[in-house]
């Protein structure tokens, strides 16, 4: 699983000036364009096999009252007030195959994860700074099922828990860069553990023992990235993820190989029509 999913969140539309309510902003309902870009990630949390991926694809978002589609995944929203916001959210992380040389050799392969859960989000901060901008600082935390699949079945990998504090400057000193920071904590069930660091007895190598995986603590990360819009139209966007793991729940697996890892993610997304009717939002995801 590759963790750079605040990368591609900066594909979102930055806010600005409208007649909507305090604390909300004017929206299109719906737009469609197209986007890409590349990232380099890991295999799963404290691996070192690399997982890098090129990809453009054409996008589309909607937004109501309670639907929201993109930005990376879907979401209904079931409490939506200037300072507090509950939803449930649906998203995904991609695929790894096992490296010959790698820690996971003759090891089945990693499947897709997907996740759902409701997630409560703490707005701290959402206003207007010099120059157009705004300042927006939140606080979030998300429990989701996961399960696996390779799109013929699916697994149940358990419940995650994670926590999300985002500071996020909206039009830097009045220009069309947007800044975000955010950092991450995750604790899972022993299902997911299992999934990246469980060794069965018929994988086990003189260089890989077995070894049973229990659940707890899984992880930190900080993101730090930035979006330019060099026209109305269209978004650049980069960043950068630290994964920090050490203390982890399973710190001794063979399959757990590093303590602090870096990845990257840096692509576009061009808006080739929205619609002209609004909707109001609370838009504080970065």
């Amino acid at each position: 699983m590759v963790a750079l999913a605040g990368a591609a969140l900066l594909c979102a539309s930055p806010g600005s000036a409208t007649e909507a309510p305090a604390g909300f902003t004017d929206k299109p309902r719906w737009e469609i364009g197209v986007g890409g870009g590349y990232l380099q990630g890991f295999d799963y949390p404290a691996s070192s096999d690399a997982n890098r991926r090129g990809i453009a694809l054409p996008y589309f978002i909607y937004r109501s009252d309670v639907v929201r589609v993109g930005g990376g995944g879907f979401r209904a929203v079931a409490v939506e007030r200037p300072r507090f916001r509950v939803d449930v959210s649906f998203g995904a992380g991609i695929s790894s195959s096992s490296d010959q040389d790698g820690a996971r050799s003759g090891m089945p392969d990693l499947d897709f994860l997907l996740q759902a859960g409701p997630r409560a989000q703490f707005i701290f901060a959402n206003r207007p700074t010099d120059g157009g901008g705004r300042l927006q600082v939140s606080l979030s935390g998300a429990l989701r099922g996961v399960v696996s699949t390779d799109f013929n079945s699916l697994r149940n990998q358990g419940l995650l828990a994670q926590i999300n504090f985002n500071v996020t400057q909206r039009r830097v000193f009045g220009s069309n860069f947007d800044a975000l920071a955010r950092l991450s904590s995750t604790w899972a069930e022993d299902r997911l553990h299992e999934y990246f660091y469980e060794v069965e007895p018929e994988f086990a190598t003189a260089d890989r023992p077995a070894y049973d995986a229990t659940g707890g603590y899984l992880g930190s990360s900080a993101f730090i990235g930035g979006a330019y819009r060099p026209n109305t139209a269209v978004r650049l966007f980069a960043g950068m993820q630290f994964g920090f793991y050490s203390g982890a729940a399973n710190e001794d697996s063979p399959l757990f190989e590093e303590t602090v890892s870096t990845g990257f993610a840096l692509g576009f997304a061009w808006t080739i029509k929205e619609s002209a009717e609004r909707v109001a939002i609370v838009d504080v995801d970065p």
